[in-house]
């Protein structure tokens, strides 16, 4: 019977009495139909929304220090990618300032190193593979290695002549021969012995340029008649030999004397009879040589 009473007097809206000190009941708000119905608890305390902010605010407090982490990053990251900008600018600069110049040509460049004609440089670039070494190569000018190879391993000759072995071989006219250089090299050869024979200068020193050269000499001037001393460039030799060789010889021809030994230099030219030959070609040696042994 008590609860039926408890349970009409609750719903007539009457509180039971002594009983204050229970937790008060949760008030349920009642809404429209239509509208659910909101449950209303007991409202936080000061503490509770004091240690609510001091939380949120620590939570806003990290937060803004990872931004700044972030910011600092971004701003470092920033002045490297500013400096690196500088740099290329200014490397972008110099080469504008160096292509603005006047551009280097691949035939300026192989008159330089020696191929002064355009019949040359057009011969030299029909030599296999060279075209595309040529024109594929980013800084020409400044490639010394092709330059020493090209110099030194380039022999031009005419179509009458031959070039020696192991060289890279461009065909010329017969002027710009390395070996005949134009002249009848059978005429020159004789007028050589006809000039060591008529003057009586048999023992004939020929000092400096290469093997190949004197050899050359040798195979085209052969008359047993003459004492010919053959003294190529890379031969050592010390100073009493030199010397024995100039005692001993008619006449001494120096080929190319930039070749020679300063020091054996100076003791061949002190012979009694002595001439220098700076001709590229070996016709023109032997006219050059036949003129000096028939000299008084």
């Amino acid at each position: 019977m008590a609860s039926e009473f408890d349970s009409l007097m609750a719903g007539m809206g009457i509180k039971r009495m002594g009983n204050e000190k229970s937790k008060p009941a949760t008030k349920v708000v009642r809404r429209r139909a239509g509208q659910a119905s909101v449950i209303v608890g007991d409202a936080p305390s000061s503490k509770q929304k004091t240690e609510g902010a001091e939380a949120r605010l620590a939570k806003l407090e990290a937060g803004l220090d990872l931004v700044k982490g972030e910011r600092a990053e971004a701003e470092a990251k920033v002045s490297s990618l500013k400096s690196k900008v500088k740099k290329l600018k200014a490397s972008l600069a110099e080469a504008e300032a160096a292509n603005s110049g006047p551009q280097v040509t691949v035939a300026a460049v192989l008159a330089e190193w020696g191929f002064e004609s355009a019949e040359e440089r057009s011969a030299l670039l029909m030599l296999d593979g060279m075209l595309e070494r040529i024109i594929s190569n980013p800084d020409l000018g400044a490639d010394e290695a092709l330059r020493s190879e090209l110099v030194e391993g380039v022999v031009r000759v005419c179509r009458d002549c031959s070039g020696p072995k192991g060289k890279l071989v461009i065909t010329v006219s017969p002027p710009a021969c390395s070996t005949c250089g134009g002249h009848d090299i059978n005429r020159e050869a004789r007028r050589f012995v006809d000039a060591a024979l008529i003057n009586g200068r048999l023992r004939i020193v020929i000092v400096g340029r290469d093997t190949h050269h004197h050899r050359w000499v040798r195979e085209r001037v052969g008359d047993k008649r003459l004492v010919l001393t053959h003294v190529s460039a890379g031969v050592r030799r010390d100073v009493a030999a030199v010397q024995a060789d100039v005692d001993h010889a008619d006449a001494v021809i120096i080929w190319d004397p930039e070749t020679i030994d300063p020091a054996h230099l100076a003791i061949y030219q002190s012979a009694s009879r002595v001439g220098e030959v700076s001709s590229s070609s070996m016709g023109g040696f032997l006219a050059a040589a036949a003129a000096i042994i028939a000299t008084d």
